[in-house]
Formats: structure tokens, C-alpha cells, sequence
């Protein structure tokens, strides 16, 4: 017999919502089986093993469930039966206690296992999900502190002082895009992150082989770190934040001069839309020098000229307001006397808004007679006062050429102009980290648990798996859309992620496990039509909700 929804409400039973999906999509993946062989033998005779440990806790961690506990044991205890017959074993609170996820992270800790898993981790991903790889974003996670609340949910920090549960650590990671899907992450307690996208490159390029993986990010600003990509036959597009020392005075295109761009567009005169010219480079990578041509392209985004103007002129407008303040008459305001100290309060409004030579100024100075009345013994005096006045405006034909100016950027790349012709230049990507996803996740931690370095590594790398499982929600999804012509093969490449898998978790509520009584068979929630829909879509079958208790 299946319930409905209102019905089963009524009876005793569990909250499953989306605890079967998770546990079988993190199955689907290879998570319980992959770390089952790679920390084998450290169960300690353990009835749960670790690689089933994992799974559970973080299934606890990602489920979008609003009747769960805050704690994995108590989770546990609350959901006997669903548990089991999602993982066909008994999971008792103890199997999951404290003891048991501080090993657990200890082991994860270790880098030759780790980097052992990952590689077998991602061999599968890559293939279940037919993942090609082909564009790499190297970076810093944004955040470098963490602080574990009294609850136990891990939420960023601003890093200043400590305090218990405050995790400093610092991560970069190597994701492929468009999915957001890590697939290599560098992690160290120490300030020091030098070599470490060098080293992230190298574990991409044991798991990603085939040569003409397209690298991004803020990582490929070195010189050493491009040479290695050259040197593997890959190519990178790196986008450089500040120009300064970077621009020639005349860039070269197709082998002829061309001024910088200057042109007119007010007056009707084209702008040129971009530049390109080359620059030779040579560099020593493991004892061997390697030598190539970079491209560097000078290109203006007309999204980011039209943003920049507009600040610019609230800039503008905001210094000739306080210009204008100086001579404000106020009670109790102190007047400017001179016209020395009040050319030295403009330059400070000027430096301040970056309005230098933008503005047209103008001074004077008047004299102003004033009645003060007669008071006590003094008699009413005509009192003749030197007044100086400032005025600003803004300056049209400056601010013309300095929007022309703006929206400007430069890519270096040793991509070939026929794979990466100029107008096609992606813009500069400002997509917050995966780890921003899992801000408020339930760590099942106390703040004072998280004492040791390996501690805080492993925690971290469970993390990375976490940050797969939804990316991989959204990669499934995709796809299957994609398999079915809902969306044009051309068009998958662009879905950026809009952190859909929280939403395709959010699907699966008021779903509750009645458990039998006297022998009887346990029932579940009926699955609505858009619950099925979902499960299709992630190529989950519909059986992962009607196991037999």
C-alpha cells in the first residue's frame, strides 16, 4: 500500500525527503567503494566502514531536508530504517560518533591516499559523465578562514583574532568548466601557497592526459606556470588584472603598426574593437628550456566601458558636490580663510573621487560687507569680510577621452588565432568559489574538535567530494536534457551553474517512511510526477524510493 502525502503525515514514520537520492547518486559516483579501497584496512573491526562513513555523513551534510538534526549521530538515530535499506546494513548513532569522523579525517589527511583516490575518483567521473576536461580554471578559494559555530554549520570568516573553530587553511583548486566540478585541490594550514598551482597542474595533467586541456585563472600570472603548460602541449587564456608595464605603445596587427585606440566614437570615428601582437618567451622547466610566442590581445568590453563610465561620473558628480560643500555657510562650521587652504581641501576632494583633470575649476574671491548689530557697549559696525568661493564642473572633452579609455583589457594566451580569434574573447570570470555552496552545512563538529592540522586538511577534502556530488547534480541533469534535444548541444556548454542541485534536492520533501508494525512492510510517500521527473533526469530509477524495508 502507498500513502499519500497527508495521510502518511498522520502515522509515525520517518523523514526520508532526498536521503535515498543523495546516498545513490553518491554511490553512482564511486565514493563508498573508491574509499573503501584506498583507506582499506583501518576499519579497526568497525561493523560501518569508512568508505560507508563518508557517505553518511555526507549525505547528512548536503541534504536540503528541513526536519534533519543537526548532528549525523542524531540523524542517524532518527532514521533507522531508511538508512537501512538505503545502504542494506544496521547503522546504529555509534558507528557514526565523534571518534569514528576524526579518523576518518586523520586518513583523509594522508596525500598519497588522498591523491590516490582523487585519481581513481576522477577516472570515474570522467568517464561515467563522459566529461571531456577541455577547459581548466586553476584559482584561490576566496576564502582562506573558516569558523565552525556552536551548532556545528561552517560559515566564513573574516580571519581577524581566533577563536575556538576558527580554521585558517589555504586552498586552490583546478575545476572544470563550465560545471564547477573540482578536479584537483592543493590544501595547507601554512600562509605559504608558492608552488602550488604548479603542483595542481602536474596532478591535471596525470588525470587529464590528452594534450589541449584550455587552463583559466588567476593562477596562470607567472611565467613558470604558463611555460609548464606549454611544455605539455596545453594552451592557457589568462587575463591580466593590472596592464601597468604590459601595453606597447604600438601593438602589432598582422604584422603592421596600429596606434592604441584613440578613435572618436562621439564624432562618428570607429573605435578599433581590439589588438593583438606577440611576444617571445622562454622559461626552464625541469632542467629544459622552453621556448614559444605568446599572443597578447588588447580587447574592450563595451559591458564594462558602459560600467565603468557610469561610475565614473557618479565619481564626478559626488566631487562636485563637495567642492561646492567648502563654501557652505554652517553654524559651527569652519570657514576656509585662504585661498591656499582652499586649493589644498579641492585637491584632496579630487584625489579622493580620481577626478584629477576632469574637472573644470574656477575661484573667487569677493569681499562682502555685513551689518552686525549693536550688543551691550558695542555699537552697530558695517563689517566688510573677504569671502573665496571654488566652483567645479565637469569637463565634456576630458571625460570623452577618458571613456574612450575604459572597458580595456589584455589577454595573454598561446592559444592559435584560428582556435581563439579575437572576438570571441571570453569575459573575465568572477564566479564565486564551490565553497561559498556549502557555507551553513551542518559539520555534525563541535568548535573545539577541529585542534590538529591533518584534522582541518582532511575536513577540507572531504569537502572537494561534497562540492562534486552537487556539481555532478547539475552535470546529469544537463546532459539528460541534452540527450533528449530539451537543449541544443551547442547551447550545454554555456549553462553556467546557478546552484541547481540545491534546488533539484528541495524537490524531495514530505517524504516519510511508515514503519510496519508486527511484521508488516514499511511504506513510503507516494513520489509526485515532478519527483519522478527528477529522478529520470539524474538516471536514478524510481526503485531507489521503493526498496523493501
Amino acid at each position: 500500500m502507498i500513502y499519500d502525502a497527508t495521510e502518511a503525515a498522520m502515522l509515525a514514520g520517518e523523514r526520508v525527503d532526498d536521503i535515498p537520492l543523495l546516498i545513490a547518486h553518491l554511490q553512482q559516483m564511486g565514493v563508498p567503494s573508491l574509499l573503501d579501497t584506498h583507506l582499506n584496512g583501518f576499519d579497526r573491526g568497525a561493523r560501518l566502514s569508512l568508505g560507508w562513513l563518508a557517505t553518511l555523513w555526507l549525505t547528512h551534510m548536503l541534504s536540503q531536508s528541513d526536519a534533519k538534526a543537526r548532528s549525523v549521530q542524531l540523524w542517524a538515530a532518527a532514521h533507522p530504517e531508511t538508512l537501512r535499506w538505503c545502504t542494506g546494513q544496521e547503522v546504529l548513532p555509534g558507528d557514526v560518533q565523534d571518534a569514528r569522523l576524526r579518523d576518518l579525517l586523520r586518513l583523509l589527511s594522508d596525500d598519497a591516499r588522498w591523491q590516490a583516490f582523487e585519481g581513481a575518483l576522477n577516472r570515474r567521473l570522467l568517464e561515467r559523465y563522459q566529461l571531456d576536461g577541455a577547459q581548466v580554471r586553476v584559482h584561490h578559494v576566496e576564502h582562506n578562514s573558516w569558523i565552525i559555530q556552536p551548532d556545528g554549520a561552517l560559515q566564513p570568516s573574516n580571519g581577524r583574532g581566533w577563536r575556538p573553530g576558527m580554521l585558517r587553511v589555504q586552498v586552490v583548486q583546478a575545476e572544470i568548466e563550465p560545471y564547477g566540478l573540482p578536479l584537483a585541490t592543493w590544501v595547507s594550514t601554512a600562509r605559504d601557497s608558492a608552488g602550488a598551482a604548479i603542483e595542481l597542474i602536474e596532478r591535471v595533467q596525470s588525470y587529464l592526459p590528452c594534450a589541449g586541456v584550455l587552463y583559466v585563472g588567476q593562477e596562470l600570472g607567472t611565467l613558470q606556470m604558463r611555460a609548464l603548460v606549454q611544455a605539455a602541449g596545453s594552451v592557457y587564456l589568462y587575463h591580466l588584472p593590472d596592464t601597468a608595464g604590459v601595453l606597447p605603445p604600438a601593438p602589432v596587427i598582422g604584422g603592421e603598426l596600429e596606434p592604441l585606440p584613440v578613435g572618436d566614437e562621439a564624432a562618428g570615428e570607429p573605435a578599433p574593437r581590439g589588438y593583438e601582437w606577440r611576444e617571445p618567451l622562454s622559461a626552464s622547466v625541469y632542467g629544459h628550456t622552453v621556448q614559444w610566442v605568446e599572443r597578447r590581445l588588447l580587447v574592450r568590453s563595451a559591458e564594462q566601458a558602459r560600467a565603468a563610465e557610469e561610475m565614473l561620473r557618479q565619481r564626478l558628480a559626488q566631487a562636485c558636490a563637495a567642492v561646492a560643500a567648502l563654501c557652505e555657510r554652517k553654524r559651527g562650521k569652519r570657514r576656509l580663510r585662504t585661498l591656499a587652504a582652499l586649493q589644498r581641501a579641492v585637491d584632496d576632494i579630487l584625489e579622493l573621487h580620481e577626478a584629477r583633470g576632469l574637472l573644470r575649476l574656477e575661484y573667487e574671491e569677493r569681499s562682502v560687507e555685513r551689518m552686525v548689530r549693536r550688543y551691550r557697549g558695542r555699537p552697530t559696525t558695517l563689517r566688510v569680510e573677504r569671502e573665496i568661493l571654488a566652483r567645479a564642473e565637469v569637463d565634456e572633452e576630458a571625460v570623452a577621452a577618458a571613456v574612450r579609455q575604459l572597458g580595456w583589457q589584455v589577454y595573454i594566451t598561446n592559444m592559435p588565432q584560428e582556435r581563439l580569434p579575437l572576438a570571441v574573447l571570453p569575459a573575465p570570470h568572477t564566479a564565486a568559489s564551490g565553497f561559498q555552496r556549502l557555507s551553513g552545512r551542518p559539520l555534525s563538529l563541535t568548535p573545539g574538535a577541529m585542534q590538529r592540522d591533518d584534522q582541518v586538511i582532511g575536513l577540507v577534502r572531504l569537502l572537494t567530494i561534497a562540492q562534486r556530488a552537487l556539481a555532478l547534480l547539475e552535470v546529469a541533469v544537463r546532459q539528460r536534457l541534452t540527450d533528449d534535444a530539451e537543449v541544443p548541444a551547442s547551447h550545454e556548454r554555456r549553462l553556467a551553474p546557478q546552484h541547481a542541485g540545491e534546488r533539484l534536492l528541495d524537490a524531495f520533501r514530505d517524504i516519510v517512511l511508515v514503519r510496519g508494525g508486527s511484521g508488516a512492510e514499511a511504506q513510503i510517500t507516494q513520489l509526485t510526477p515532478l519527483q519522478h521527473r527528477v529522478l529520470y533526469l539524474l538516471a536514478l530509477p524510481p526503485e531507489v524510493y521503493r526498496q523493501s524495508a
